[in-house]
């Protein structure tokens, strides 16, 4: 059965990374489907993780930077975390990436 949760601000982000990073750098058309948003919302998203320095672009594309990786790993163990345990995690939006509290 598929998840029908709603996705947070953190889940989009790793999408976004993921769809740059799986294509060695995704155009801004590339990450619309691969993350399914509309183009005015990844253009909030692509902003926001530019300025964090967690992609940077590149001509047309947009590419991960190591920070980024090192974001999506610790997204992935947080998300794990949260499947293993009954603990609700409290997410909190700064400056556009959402933070653990």
């Amino acid at each position: 059965m598929k998840n029908t949760r709603r996705r947070n601000h953190m889940d989009v982000q790793a999408d976004i990374i993921r769809v740059a990073l799986d294509r060695g750098g995704a155009r801004k058309t590339h990450i619309v489907y691969g993350a399914n948003l509309n183009f005015k919302i990844v253009k909030e998203y692509l902003e926001g993780l530019l300025e964090s320095g967690l992609l940077e672009i590149m001509g047309p594309r947009y590419y991960p930077t190591d920070r980024a990786t090192d974001f999506l790993e610790a997204y992935e163990n947080l998300v794990s975390f949260g499947e293993t345990t009954s603990v609700p995690l409290v997410t909190r939006v700064t400056n556009g990436l959402c933070e653990v509290m």
